[in-house]
């Protein structure tokens, strides 16, 4: 019998002990374990819940255990997580029933002789609650209320200041809102709204043309009717901000040079009404195959997919009308969406602005006189973002700034986004 706790439990552990990406890791637990309906939205809350709350979480963990809760067994460690994020977070779930459920997991592992600690320690935290949690603007203090790395916390104080780091983190803590974007070319935006409510989906529209945002759904958007046949694909609010930036027509040639999944190249497609030409390249031919795979089942037939090296010039290619440089960042903007990002090691980052910087020096190349350029991350560092394009922009007087913005999660209601408009002037 499928137990959405237990897969919880699996998923939590796969990413602690191998690092996989959170999204495929639950969406392949699901799978496997069969869950569907509640089920699967139960093990989803769980295990995005306590990825988001982890270090508030293990900090209350660690007033009530005798044990630190890094030299735990992992899958006492993910009982006992799943366990206070139910007693502190889900007020629908009876305190008996989160306990309850985390110790008959404990129990039936391998790791059974555990059941009564965690027991023991789940009735003391139901009993405390997060009283505990420190309540001054250091640093070390704001980690812990708000389940962000000291060091990503640091940043952001640094940048944003303490009041508006603290509005941002409040907003990456919700859950995230799920945004389509309507392909024009097979539906128009009002069809689909019908045919998403006759499948238990209900959207509203927009400000960006061709946008909806999901309001409720009853089961995987992938699972649609509408889905299969390619009148939608799933792209977040800010991300279509950013291709409307690079202020399309029909019949342009456009380069997508960092484009898997392709979501991107997708929307320039459907803008482009089918018309025109879009080259859309990545590093590595499986991510290259995710484009591929997604221009057919949305039927674009104007899109062309490359394996390619961003940071290397290929004159076969051509010129642009226009081109995208969606670069590889650290993607610190998008924690409200994917909170495993917020667990990198900060050394993993220290070489992306000058690896960015490459990229999008290397993808000016390819633009036309006349033509744009548009450098965008799904961050919001500035050593990440205005710092690579400014030094970009110094270097080459050939180019001049048309718009830059930054978008925070706090503002528009899609992800945190950097998005930098350039003109090829000679």
């Amino acid at each position: 019998m499928p137990n959405p706790r237990k897969s919880a439990v699996k998923a939590l552990i796969k990413v602690e002990s191998d690092g996989g990406f959170s999204n495929l890791v639950i969406d392949n637990v699901i799978k496997q374990d069969g869950l569907v309906g509640a089920d699967s939205a139960l093990a989803t809350a769980l295990f995005y819940g306590v990825l988001d709350r982890k270090i508030t979480i293990d900090y209350i963990l660690s007033k009530y255990s005798k044990q630190p809760i890094k030299k735990l067994p992992y899958y006492v460690a993910a009982a006992l997580r799943i366990g206070v994020f139910q007693l502190l977070y889900m007020d629908k779930i009876p305190s008996f029933a989160a306990i309850n459920e985390s110790v008959n997991l404990v129990k039936r592992s391998k790791n059974s002789n555990s059941s009564g600690y965690v027991n023991a320690v789940l009735r003391n935290v139901d009993r405390e609650g997060n009283n505990s949690l420190p309540d001054d603007d250091s640093v070390k203090s704001i980690s812990i209320r708000y389940s962000f790395p000291e060091w990503i916390v640091a940043r952001f104080v640094n940048q944003f200041g303490v009041e508006k780091t603290k509005e941002i983190f409040t907003e990456m803590l919700k859950k995230s809102d799920v945004y389509l974007r309507v392909n024009n070319t097979k539906i128009s935006t009002d069809e689909l709204i019908e045919k998403l409510h006759d499948e238990g989906v209900e959207t509203e529209k927009t400000d960006i043309e061709n946008g909806l945002k999901v309001i409720s759904q009853s089961g995987a958007i992938d699972g649609l009717s509408a889905y299969k046949n390619g009148y939608f694909h799933v792209q977040d609010l800010s991300s279509q901000i950013c291709v409307a930036s690079l202020d399309l027509k029909d019949n342009m040639r456009v380069l997508d040079i960092c484009a898997a999944p392709g979501g991107k190249t997708f929307t320039a497609a459907e803008i482009m009404n089918g018309t025109g030409e879009i080259i859309s390249c990545d590093l590595y031919e499986h991510r290259v195959k995710l484009i591929s795979n997604g221009a057919k089942r949305l039927s674009l037939k104007n899109v062309k997919t490359f394996v390619a090296d961003a940071s290397i010039y290929n004159g076969e290619l051509g010129e642009f009308d226009r081109v995208l440089c969606d670069a590889p960042c650290s993607g610190l903007g998008i924690m409200g969406r994917k909170p495993d990002i917020k667990y990198k090691n900060e050394d993993e980052i220290k070489d992306l602005p000058e690896i960015q910087y490459n990229i999008l020096t290397n993808a000016a190349k390819y633009v036309k006189p006349n033509g744009k350029i548009v450098y965008s991350t799904c961050t919001i560092l500035r050593d990440e973002n205005e710092g690579v394009f400014d030094r970009f922009i110094s270097s080459n007087p050939h180019f001049k700034t048309i718009n830059v913005q930054t978008i925070l999660s706090s503002e528009k209601g899609g992800d945190g986004f950097f998005i930098a408009v350039a003109e090829r002037i000679d």
